[in-house]
């Protein structure tokens, strides 16, 4: 079985059970499979549409429920993902992009300052 059949079979029987927890604030919002794989679904068919299919996507980004989501429509429907720790240093993060030929890279609010920082130094990069 391979991963998108894995995603459909978990879509179709545990569709309204919850999946997994987000805390927001104090409190901890279920969120369902149906949510889960639709937004999963949503990012992937995005990412198709900017021209990204079977390219290397960094994602930069601390740990989250978001981050689960993209990595997952990245693995499953869209290309290669290259994770990259949320404390990495800007001074490694260029010859990460540049040797890896990445085509794209997904960010965290908390990494803005750093990812338009270095970049000018990848114009092909989205």
């Amino acid at each position: 079985m391979n991963l998108n059949n894995l995603i459909i079979e978990s879509y179709n029987k545990y569709s309204n059970k919850n999946f997994i927890y987000e805390k927001i604030n104090t409190k901890y919002k279920p969120i369902t499979y149906k949510q889960f794989i639709t937004k999963l679904t949503h990012v992937a068919k995005k990412l198709i549409d900017l021209n990204l299919l079977n390219k290397n996507i960094l994602i930069y980004s601390k740990n989250s429920i978001n981050y689960m989501i993209i990595d997952l429509a990245i693995i499953s429907y869209v290309g290669t993902t290259i994770n990259i720790n949320e404390q990495t240093k800007i001074e490694e993060l260029n010859p990460v992009i540049k040797d890896l030929d990445v085509s794209a890279v997904l960010y965290d609010k908390t990494k803005y300052d750093t990812i338009h920082t270095i970049k000018d130094k990848h114009p092909n990069v989205k």
